[in-house]
């Protein structure tokens, strides 16, 4: 009798840790207890960053100014050039004028290599801290959530015509996660509080396919 009551016991503490598990897996993850691994699309958030894209268009229309002068420079050489045809090879004036010419071109080539190199530098070092500033926010968000551990995802949407899009999907590394699992709009969010829209009516950006993030 003894032996049948241990039993029957064991077999209603057993039923009851099936009855709170099922009750726990039907409401889904408990506040605070979200996935400990999270994912992040670094790429979209650069290409959302309203200060990073503001920095870069400004080093657009830099360039672009720069490149105007380059023309115009360009072309006064390209002037002089003509205008030595009118000369005798070996006279005077001819020499005159093409020893400016050598010099002016290698002055041209000089500054033009040094502009190229200081575009290089300075777009370097505005990646290089925007993408730490994108460090931080997502270690800040992971803490947030008891994250452990966050990988690096695409989620742009794939291209069934476009063979290096379905590549790219086919051997993406992370083929399934939950939702709460991709800390992307949140980081975007952390990054653009304060920042003025890059465009008219800009506001959160939503990933294509991604709902928003309920707040």
């Amino acid at each position: 009798m003894k032996t049948f009551f241990l039993s029957a016991t064991s077999v209603a503490v057993l039923l009851m840790l099936y009855v709170v598990a099922d009750v726990q897996a039907q409401r889904g993850p408990v506040a605070g207890q979200g996935p400990a691994i999270g994912i992040v699309d670094i790429s979209y958030i650069f290409k959302n960053h309203r200060r990073f894209q503001g920095q870069m268009e400004a080093m657009k229309q830099d360039a672009e100014a720069t490149k105007s002068q380059i023309l115009k420079e360009k072309e006064r050489i390209t002037k002089k050039m003509e205008q030595l045809k009118e000369f005798k090879p070996g006279s005077e004036p001819y020499g005159k004028m093409e020893e400016e010419i050598t010099h002016e071109q290698a002055e041209f080539n000089a500054r033009g290599a040094l502009q190229q190199k200081d575009f290089m530098e300075r777009e370097s070092r505005v990646y290089m801290t925007v993408y730490k500033e994108v460090s931080d926010a997502v270690s800040y968000e992971a803490q947030k959530r008891g994250m452990t551990l966050v990988l690096r995802f695409n989620g742009d949407p794939v291209e069934a015509a476009n063979r290096e899009s379905v590549l790219r999907e086919i051997n993406k590394p992370i083929v399934h996660y939950v939702r709460e699992a991709d800390i992307t709009p949140d980081v975007l969010d952390e990054l653009n509080r304060g920042a003025k829209p890059a465009v008219s009516g800009g506001g959160t950006a939503i990933r294509p396919g991604v709902a928003p993030r309920q707040k």
